[in-house]
């Protein structure tokens, strides 16, 4: 709204004007469901541990200035090199939009801090995509990572490159292996959890793992590691269940993108 009534011209035409155009961003653009480019990707959307299918792609006018742009990783490091150069916005006008306004966001941008140094950028989600653009510009560091898989836990990565660049400590993935529980143990972990006040997950037995089903949110499928451990090949989510002095399974601890979330078991 503010750059179409700034500009006197739609947003898709501004964005061509002032960014792609100069800064010759000529593999990014907005009308991704008609692109005819032998490079265009496909998005997927897994379904459990190992079956995924085609996402459907979201048109341009629906998602509009919060999802529609497509780019390359090319043309992003423009974008980050016209950043560092000063060319599109001034060294004073970048500190506005790096200074947060509410908790972390600033102008466009989330800013928080890695190895010490002040770090900006921003994360994207679509059917089928997964997008984060990270960078210090004080380092002259930009990481841009692109995923055609909804579920790839892009913090995780962008982070272990961080350790890797700064000389810090990271950890190797390593590979999962699912185990099969017997039915009655499995049995156990059904019901329903609390996340926080509006938020609950309801588990329940399907296939040799658990769908955990959020609210209002889309299905996971996680697999048993080994008793009261499970997991998502597809997002690096840790279920650990929780017992009480009784056995009796009260709960979970969430782990996701190096977050711990407790969550008590209501029915």
């Amino acid at each position: 709204y503010i750059i179409e009534a700034v500009t006197k011209t739609t947003y898709e035409q501004a964005v061509r004007k002032y960014l792609f155009t100069p800064l010759q961003m000529t593999h990014s653009g907005f009308d991704f469901m008609h692109l005819n480019d032998a490079h265009k990707t496909t998005g997927y959307i897994a379904l459990n541990a190992k079956e995924t299918r085609p996402a459907p792609i979201v048109d341009s006018t629906v998602a509009y200035a919060a999802g529609s742009i497509y780019a390359t990783t090319g043309d992003l490091y423009r974008w980050h090199r016209a950043l560092q150069n000063n060319s599109v916005l001034s060294k004073a006008q970048q500190e506005l939009a790096y200074t947060p306004v509410k908790n972390r966001y600033g102008y466009g941008w989330v800013i928080d801090s890695t190895q010490g140094k002040r770090r900006v950028g921003h994360g994207g989600n679509i059917d089928g995509f997964v997008s984060n653009l990270s960078r210090v510009p004080e380092d002259d560091i930009c990481i841009i990572f692109l995923s055609n898989a909804s579920d790839r836990s892009r913090d995780d990565i962008t982070n272990s490159i961080y350790a890797i660049l700064y000389n810090t400590a990271y950890e190797l993935p390593r590979e999962r292996k699912a185990v099969t529980l017997p039915d009655a143990v499995m049995q156990q972990y059904t019901g329903e959890y609390e996340m926080r006040p509006g938020l609950t997950i309801t588990i329940s037995v399907k296939d040799n793992g658990l769908a955990a089903q959020p609210t209002n949110q889309r299905e996971k499928f996680i697999l048993p590691e080994k008793e009261d451990m499970f997991f998502d090949t597809n997002d690096e989510v840790l279920l650990q269940f929780t017992r009480n002095e009784q056995k009796q399974v009260d709960g979970f601890i969430l782990t996701q993108r190096g977050r711990k979330t407790v969550c008590k078991k209501i029915k």
